[in-house]
Protein backbone atom coordinates (compact mmCIF):
# COMPACT_ATOMS: atom_id res chain seq x y z
CA UNK A 1 0.00 0.00 0.00
CA UNK A 2 1.18 3.50 -0.82
CA UNK A 3 -0.40 6.56 0.76
CA UNK A 4 -0.48 8.85 3.73
CA UNK A 5 -1.31 7.27 7.08
CA UNK A 6 -4.66 8.97 7.56
CA UNK A 7 -7.97 7.43 8.59
CA UNK A 8 -9.48 8.09 5.14
CA UNK A 9 -6.90 5.72 3.63
CA UNK A 10 -8.45 2.88 5.69
CA UNK A 11 -5.25 0.91 6.31
CA UNK A 12 -6.90 -0.57 9.42
CA UNK A 13 -9.31 -2.73 7.41
CA UNK A 14 -6.45 -4.39 5.52
CA UNK A 15 -4.54 -4.89 8.78
CA UNK A 16 -7.62 -6.56 10.29
CA UNK A 17 -7.81 -8.77 7.18
CA UNK A 18 -4.15 -9.77 7.35
CA UNK A 19 -4.47 -12.57 9.97
CA UNK A 20 -6.96 -14.27 7.61
CA UNK A 21 -4.55 -13.78 4.70
CA UNK A 22 -1.78 -15.37 6.77
CA UNK A 23 -3.91 -18.44 7.54
CA UNK A 24 -3.98 -19.16 3.79
CA UNK A 25 -0.61 -17.67 2.83
CA UNK A 26 1.71 -17.81 5.88
CA UNK A 27 4.59 -16.07 4.08
CA UNK A 28 2.55 -13.09 2.89
CA UNK A 29 4.02 -9.69 3.79
CA UNK A 30 2.28 -6.35 3.78
CA UNK A 31 4.37 -3.26 3.07
CA UNK A 32 2.81 0.13 3.80
CA UNK A 33 4.63 3.16 2.42
CA UNK A 34 3.58 6.49 3.87
CA UNK A 35 3.63 8.66 6.93
CA UNK A 36 1.03 10.61 8.81
CA UNK A 37 -0.94 11.24 11.96
CA UNK A 38 -2.46 7.74 11.89
CA UNK A 39 0.87 5.99 12.36
CA UNK A 40 0.60 5.47 16.15
CA UNK A 41 -2.86 3.88 15.78
CA UNK A 42 -1.62 1.61 12.98
CA UNK A 43 1.46 0.60 14.98
CA UNK A 44 -0.81 -0.27 17.93
CA UNK A 45 -3.13 -2.28 15.67
CA UNK A 46 -0.19 -4.18 14.13
CA UNK A 47 1.03 -5.02 17.64
CA UNK A 48 -2.42 -6.00 18.95
CA UNK A 49 -2.95 -8.35 15.99
CA UNK A 50 0.53 -9.86 16.39
CA UNK A 51 1.50 -8.84 12.86
CA UNK A 52 4.93 -7.36 13.59
CA UNK A 53 6.78 -10.02 11.56
CA UNK A 54 4.35 -9.75 8.63
CA UNK A 55 3.76 -6.01 8.22
CA UNK A 56 6.35 -3.36 7.34
CA UNK A 57 5.42 0.25 8.07
CA UNK A 58 8.03 1.78 5.77
CA UNK A 59 7.38 5.43 6.59
CA UNK A 60 7.84 8.13 4.01
CA UNK A 61 9.27 6.70 0.80
CA UNK A 62 10.69 9.24 -1.67
CA UNK A 63 8.68 9.20 -4.88
CA UNK A 64 11.84 8.21 -6.79
CA UNK A 65 11.88 4.93 -4.79
CA UNK A 66 8.18 4.11 -5.19
CA UNK A 67 8.76 2.49 -8.60
CA UNK A 68 11.27 0.09 -7.04
CA UNK A 69 8.90 -0.70 -4.22
CA UNK A 70 6.11 -1.46 -6.69
CA UNK A 71 8.48 -3.59 -8.79
CA UNK A 72 9.05 -5.84 -5.79
CA UNK A 73 5.32 -6.17 -4.98
CA UNK A 74 2.88 -8.83 -6.15
CA UNK A 75 -0.19 -6.59 -5.98
CA UNK A 76 -1.22 -3.12 -4.85
CA UNK A 77 -3.87 -2.62 -2.19
CA UNK A 78 -5.82 0.66 -1.93
CA UNK A 79 -8.50 0.50 0.79
CA UNK A 80 -9.39 4.21 0.87
CA UNK A 81 -12.84 5.35 1.92
CA UNK A 82 -12.57 8.22 -0.57
CA UNK A 83 -10.26 9.30 -3.39
CA UNK A 84 -10.09 12.10 -5.90
CA UNK A 85 -7.63 10.94 -8.53
CA UNK A 86 -6.13 7.69 -7.17
CA UNK A 87 -2.52 8.18 -8.23
CA UNK A 88 -1.21 5.19 -6.27
CA UNK A 89 -3.66 2.90 -8.06
CA UNK A 90 -2.58 4.24 -11.44
CA UNK A 91 1.09 3.86 -10.48
CA UNK A 92 0.44 0.27 -9.43
CA UNK A 93 -1.37 -0.46 -12.67
CA UNK A 94 1.37 1.22 -14.72
CA UNK A 95 3.84 -1.04 -12.89
CA UNK A 96 1.94 -4.09 -14.10
CA UNK A 97 0.42 -4.98 -10.73
CA UNK A 98 -3.06 -6.33 -10.18
CA UNK A 99 -4.89 -3.99 -7.81
CA UNK A 100 -7.29 -4.66 -4.97
CA UNK A 101 -9.22 -1.48 -4.21
CA UNK A 102 -12.27 -0.27 -2.41
CA UNK A 103 -15.45 -0.20 -4.42
CA UNK A 104 -15.76 3.60 -4.56
CA UNK A 105 -16.47 5.85 -7.57
CA UNK A 106 -12.85 6.95 -8.15
CA UNK A 107 -11.67 3.33 -8.30
CA UNK A 108 -14.65 2.11 -10.35
CA UNK A 109 -13.67 4.58 -13.06
CA UNK A 110 -10.34 2.84 -13.68
CA UNK A 111 -10.40 -0.65 -12.13
CA UNK A 112 -12.31 -3.39 -13.94
CA UNK A 113 -12.53 -7.15 -13.27
CA UNK A 114 -9.83 -7.52 -15.92
CA UNK A 115 -7.38 -5.26 -14.05
CA UNK A 116 -8.17 -5.82 -10.38
CA UNK A 117 -10.72 -6.45 -7.68
CA UNK A 118 -13.13 -4.02 -6.02
CA UNK A 119 -14.02 -4.71 -2.39
CA UNK A 120 -16.35 -2.96 0.08
CA UNK A 121 -14.24 -0.62 2.25
CA UNK A 122 -15.38 -1.95 5.63
CA UNK A 123 -15.32 -5.75 5.19
CA UNK A 124 -12.03 -7.30 6.39
CA UNK A 125 -13.28 -10.80 5.51
CA UNK A 126 -13.86 -9.83 1.87
CA UNK A 127 -10.52 -7.99 1.77
CA UNK A 128 -8.75 -11.12 2.96
CA UNK A 129 -10.53 -13.19 0.32
CA UNK A 130 -9.62 -10.76 -2.47
CA UNK A 131 -5.97 -10.63 -1.42
CA UNK A 132 -5.73 -14.42 -1.11
CA UNK A 133 -7.45 -14.94 -4.48
CA UNK A 134 -5.07 -12.48 -6.13
CA UNK A 135 -1.88 -13.87 -4.58
CA UNK A 136 -2.91 -17.52 -5.00
CA UNK A 137 -3.31 -17.33 -8.76
CA UNK A 138 -0.07 -15.89 -10.19
CA UNK A 139 -1.13 -16.45 -13.81
CA UNK A 140 -4.41 -14.55 -13.34
CA UNK A 141 -2.58 -11.85 -11.35
CA UNK A 142 -0.05 -11.41 -14.16
CA UNK A 143 -2.88 -11.16 -16.70
CA UNK A 144 -4.66 -8.56 -14.57
CA UNK A 145 -1.40 -6.65 -14.15
CA UNK A 146 -0.70 -6.65 -17.90
CA UNK A 147 -4.20 -5.43 -18.68
CA UNK A 148 -3.96 -2.79 -15.96
CA UNK A 149 -0.69 -1.55 -17.38
CA UNK A 150 -2.23 -1.27 -20.84
CA UNK A 151 -5.15 0.74 -19.42
CA UNK A 152 -2.87 3.03 -17.42
CA UNK A 153 -0.65 3.73 -20.40
CA UNK A 154 -3.49 4.17 -22.91
CA UNK A 155 -5.81 6.29 -20.78
CA UNK A 156 -3.92 7.81 -17.89
CA UNK A 157 -0.37 8.70 -18.83
CA UNK A 158 0.65 12.36 -18.65
CA UNK A 159 0.74 12.88 -22.41
CA UNK A 160 -2.74 11.45 -22.89
CA UNK A 161 -4.11 13.55 -20.05
CA UNK A 162 -2.53 16.72 -21.40
CA UNK A 163 -3.87 15.97 -24.89
CA UNK A 164 -7.40 15.52 -23.49
CA UNK A 165 -7.14 18.73 -21.50
CA UNK A 166 -5.84 20.67 -24.51
CA UNK A 167 -8.74 19.28 -26.59
CA UNK A 168 -11.20 20.43 -23.95
CA UNK A 169 -9.71 23.94 -23.91
CA UNK A 170 -9.83 24.11 -27.73
CA UNK A 171 -13.48 22.99 -27.77
CA UNK A 172 -14.48 25.59 -25.18
CA UNK A 173 -12.58 28.34 -27.02
CA UNK A 174 -14.18 27.38 -30.35
CA UNK A 175 -17.65 27.33 -28.78
CA UNK A 176 -17.14 30.78 -27.31
CA UNK A 177 -15.81 32.04 -30.62
CA UNK A 178 -18.89 30.77 -32.46
CA UNK A 179 -21.37 32.11 -29.93
CA UNK A 180 -19.56 35.35 -29.16
CA UNK A 181 -19.74 34.58 -25.44
CA UNK A 182 -17.09 36.22 -23.26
Amino acid sequence: MVGGLADVKNHATVLRAWPRVLRELPDARLAIAGEGAGRPRLEALVASLGLGRHVDLLGRVPHARVAGLLASARCLLQPSWSEGHPRAVLEGMASGLPVVCTDIPAHREIVTPETGRLVPPHDARLWAGAVVATLSDPARAAEMGARGRAVAVARHDLGTGLDRYAGFIRAVAERHQRTGAP
